[in-house]
């Protein structure tokens, strides 16, 4: 087949295949982009089948329809999905990329084929908001995140993720009013515990503690609720009732982790908590055992920071922060974290946001 282009159309007699991206079929490290729209009169059981490069256009020739996905030099030809295809395969090439480290704006162009599919799948906004922002473009984010608002105006999944949106465009009054809007449209736990936490963020802890409280009486046997009032009763001076929230939460926690002995987030929460009321020695017993079942995972290793400091090991947070950094905890949220206040004061800590800071941007 040798070389495509970008949006040529290959036309035959049951099909059109349209070439997302300019790619040399023959290469057997390079994604092809190419998509079956009309499907033909094949296959309609949504079966697959692995053929070879020299077989594709045969394939096509044939009749065979549906999409046809490639990696290297395998392709993969699903039968019978049509336009839905093309946009699914679109979202797949796209988080691929992300996955893999390629190119982002690849992933922008691929998320924007899905959209030009099917504009009013809100699903597809979201994902190219994400995308945006992790290339810094955050105006072009917030478009995407209000457009989600704008299809459907009715839902608290998309005034909840304007919210968020806007908290993470550091834009509070934005979104403190998205989050009410979604408060409005269905008052539910996770919704005052969204309000709660940029309450929080931005030091308003006596109305971090109303949300909070508004939380955990919609939502009483949600720990995350739980554990965020014990955080506010504590910022807020509350010391008896922060005490006495974390046991609740910690309670909750145990339950979890009773469900699934190998949830880390259980396991996190709880080193989180023990530490918090002071309790060091169960603080850190937890957070090991998360880290040893999941070595990688950078919240982990950054709320082993975390517990060790709050625990005095000032040293060994700054060794462990630094671990979080170069493998890419957000720098922004480490330095505007409460419990690291103490850290800020140190050189050590300092030449860690301007270098890794920096690199992040």
């Amino acid at each position: 087949m040798g070389e495509a282009h970008a949006g040529a159309l290959l036309l035959n007699g049951e099909g059109i295949a349209l070439i997302l991206g300019t790619r040399d079929f023959a290469a057997s490290h390079q994604k092809l982009a190419l998509l079956v729209i009309d499907v033909g009169n094949g296959a309609s059981d949504g079966s697959a089948i692995h053929v070879h490069i020299e077989d594709v256009q045969e394939d096509a020739d044939a009749g065979g329809g549906g999409i046809i996905v490639a990696y290297g030099d395998d392709f993969s030809v699903g039968r019978g999905n049509g336009y839905g295809s093309v946009r699914n395969y679109s979202i797949g090439i796209a988080k691929k990329i992300e996955t893999e480290g390629g190119q982002k704006e690849e992933a922008i162009a691929a998320y924007k084929k899905a959209i030009d599919v099917n504009p009013y799948y809100s699903g597809h906004h979201i994902d190219l908001e994400n995308a945006y922002f992790s290339l810094g473009d955050t105006e072009k984010a917030l478009e995407e995140a209000k457009r989600v608002t704008e299809l459907q105006p009715d839902s608290v999944h998309g005034w909840d993720n304007l919210g968020n949106a806007y908290e993470r465009a550091d834009k509070f009054d934005e979104s403190v009013a998205a989050y009410q809007k979604s408060i409005v449209l269905s008052p539910t736990w996770s919704a005052y515990s969204n309000l709660g936490n940029i309450y929080f963020v931005h030091k308003r802890y006596d109305d971090a503690v109303k949300a909070f409280e508004k939380a955990t009486e919609l939502g009483p046997n949600q720990e995350l609720a739980m554990g965020n009032l014990a955080d506010a009763y504590r910022a807020s001076g509350q010391k008896d009732k922060a005490m006495a929230t974390y046991d609740k939460a910690i309670a909750l926690a145990f339950q979890d982790l009773q469900v699934n002995p190998q949830n880390t987030g259980a396991m996190e929460d709880l080193a989180m908590y023990f530490a918090k009321k002071g309790d060091a020695k169960h603080g850190m017993e937890f957070i090991q055992r998360a880290r040893g079942i999941d070595k990688k995972d950078v919240g982990l290793i950054y709320a082993q920071a975390t517990v060790e400091n709050l625990a005095g090991k000032t040293t060994d947070a700054l060794r462990t922060l630094r671990e979080a950094f170069s493998k890419g905890y957000p720098v922004k949220d480490a330095a505007a974290d409460p419990e690291l206040e103490n850290l800020q004061g140190f050189p050590e800590f300092q030449a860690m946001i301007k270098q890794f800071g920096s690199s992040s941007q």
